[in-house]
């Protein structure tokens, strides 16, 4: 896989992105940490089958940290705080 330096059809910097992600409602935020994860897992697997064990395990260790912070975004900041304060969503 040839890795890319920007996010395609996307205009603005890093930062921008991140920013605008930022400020996403929270349950919607938190399913973004999980496409991640799911992303880096794929990535993970195709390189465990290609014998780079170690590069695997650490993408995997990424991605297990995306997965806790989804759970967090979404089971106590989003339902537990902020949903409440919404008057939409």
């Amino acid at each position: 896989m040839k890795h890319s330096i920007n996010v395609g059809g996307y205009k603005g910097t890093l930062k921008e992105l991140a920013k605008s992600e930022g400020k996403m409602r929270y349950d919607y935020l938190a399913e973004s940490y999980g496409h991640k994860a799911d992303d880096l897992m794929e990535q993970a697997e195709a390189d465990r089958n290609r014998g780079n064990v170690e590069l695997a395990s650490q993408l995997e260790l990424v991605a297990q940290d995306l997965y806790r912070a989804r759970d967090r975004m979404k089971n106590i900041i989003w339902e537990k705080i902020c949903k409440k304060h919404m008057k939409y969503y």
